[in-house]
């Protein structure tokens, strides 16, 4: 498979994620992805009038500050 037929979003390709990729990537509800950012956890990036996107290093910063508190 190459990388444009990759699936993931995660490559290098791919640097932005949707709210419900997010939510998928993550394991929780699409809701708590909007917490996070209302809570300063999560920055969001506005690529349209109305479609917001998420940084891929954003999400795995996440993860990472998530297992360390874990």
């Amino acid at each position: 498979m190459s990388e444009k037929e990759c699936p993931c979003c995660l490559c290098d390709e791919h640097s932005f994620m949707s709210r419900k990729e997010v939510s998928d990537h993550l394991g929780i509800h699409i809701l708590t992805v909007t917490n996070y950012v209302k809570d300063g956890y999560l920055p969001e990036y506005l690529v349209g009038a109305k479609t917001v996107r998420y940084k891929v290093s954003d999400v795995n910063n996440l993860i990472q500050k998530r297992s360390a508190n874990a």
